[in-house]
């Protein structure tokens, strides 16, 4: 089969550094990427256990957090957002189960306890939406002041079970303004989309060719990601929106035995069409894609070393 056509070849772009750092080693492993609405950028590094601010000109203007369990520390940082009614930025953290709360400057607020464990979260209008499994739900409209669920939608019973829970509900939310709520699991071969306003189904496609993956504990702690036939598994990857009510959804193959989400040996990419909703496979190779605007697309590149990319581009004029 003939490789697909790059879909940055003769595009100009450049990487997010800091003066007296190689580019291509600002970061130790990209976990998120996050934009806010007057050009600001954050990235979070997990394993630095920080998050990089950056201007629209793509300066660092502050690193946020560090490693520790105190106020504006990180334990085990996994996703951010920002809120785009008020331009505060939320870091979710697994390990201490909650989400830090940073000003427009960097500066740290506060803590915010959530009473379940999450994997994702992003907003719309003002409104936060966290990914988590919580007596018997998936999704949940929580408060950013304190935490607290305000309600609950995307039933799943099974997610209750303690050796499902990951499997069920680990994965990516992708928030759209209309007002529509795309759900990729970490583990599964579909999409659910949700209305963000009523908490009903508004679908669920599945994603063709998808290596569906076994998940065993290995000793010593952690788990091995593989497949009941040996073959190399796949692990979703991103979901964004895309004008007209598309969505672009990303995922990766996996190394071999791999223990680590983040070792892709290849990113491929669908888009789930708003006319039929269905799901196909993009004629073009892009790379992960970790968040994009109305005139600019951050990807992510993972060897030889961790790197976040800017593009001058709108994402769909990138697409086929």
């Amino acid at each position: 089969m003939s490789p697909l056509p790059d879909a940055l070849t003769g595009r100009a772009h450049a990487r997010l550094s800091v003066p007296g750092s190689p580019a291509e080693r600002t970061f130790g492993l990209v976990g998120d990427v996050a934009m806010a609405g007057d050009g600001r950028t954050f990235v979070l590094d997990v394993i630095n256990r920080e998050v990089s601010m950056f201007s629209a000109a793509g300066e660092r203007t502050a690193l946020l957090g560090r490693a520790g369990p105190g106020p504006g520390e990180f334990l085990g940082p996994v996703a951010l957002a920002v809120d785009d009614a008020e331009g505060g930025l939320y870091v979710l953290d697994e390990r201490k189960q909650g989400l830090d709360e940073f000003n427009e400057r960097g500066e740290w607020r506060r803590t915010v306890p959530l009473d379940f464990h999450a994997s994702d979260l992003c907003f719309i209008s003002g409104r936060l939406y966290v990914l988590g499994a919580r007596q018997g739900f998936l999704l949940h409209e929580v408060s950013p002041k304190d935490g607290a669920v305000l309600r609950s939608f995307a039933p799943d019973a099974d997610s209750e079970e303690i050796l499902l829970r990951r499997y069920r509900a680990g994965g990516y939310l992708g928030c759209a303004s209309s007002g529509e709520i795309a759900f990729l699991p970490s583990l599964r071969p579909e999409v659910t989309r949700f209305s963000a306003e009523h908490g009903t189904l508004l679908g669920t496609a599945a994603i063709p060719g998808y290596r569906a993956v076994r998940v065993r504990p290995v000793e010593g702690g952690g788990m091995q990601f593989g497949t009941p036939d040996g073959e190399v598994p796949d692990y979703g990857s991103s979901i964004l929106p895309l004008p007209g009510g598309d969505w672009l959804l990303q995922v990766g193959r996996l190394e071999p035995s791999a223990s680590n989400p983040h070792e892709f040996i290849s990113v491929r990419s669908y888009r789930l069409s708003a006319r039929d909703r269905q799901i196909r496979p993009l004629a073009v190779q892009l790379p992960r894609v970790m968040a994009a605007g109305e005139n600019v697309v951050y990807t992510v590149e993972t060897s030889p070393y961790p790197a976040v990319r800017t593009i001058p581009n709108s994402l769909s004029e990138m697409l086929p």
